[in-house]
């Protein structure tokens, strides 16, 4: 399904993408429905990436975060994009869960950061 709205990178984007390759990580810009694929030996995973404080999320992008089994994680620093590559955690399973549980009762198509974020932390 293609997506609804246009895909518009944030004010960290391009940042967080460019120092992550300084540090010799592969990074394809998928935008769609998350930011980015992200690769280094043999580990990959899944970013999204926001600025801090403010952002929205579409409801496509909740769906594909709350079921995707690789590593994904949701980042608004390189430095957070970096530890996750490093720790290879993204988001908990009880994380997921509880965004999985959101999508089921969801009403609009979009959503704020402070939403999501409450969400995750439960």
């Amino acid at each position: 399904m293609p997506p609804r709205y246009a895909q518009k990178k944030d004010s960290t984007h391009r940042p967080i993408c460019d120092e992550l390759r300084k540090h010799g990580i592969e990074v394809v810009e998928t935008l769609y429905p998350v930011d980015a694929h992200i690769s280094r030996g043999d580990f990959f995973g899944w970013l999204e990436i926001k600025p801090e404080g403010r952002g929205t999320y579409t409801l496509m992008q909740l769906k594909f975060i709350s079921s995707v089994r690789a590593p994904v994680q949701i980042v608004k620093t390189t430095a957070e994009a970096l530890y996750f590559l490093k720790s290879r955690q993204g988001l908990s399973q009880a994380q997921q869960d509880r965004l999985a549980a959101f999508c089921v009762t969801a009403k609009k198509e979009k959503y704020n950061s402070e939403i999501i974020d409450r969400v995750l932390k439960g």
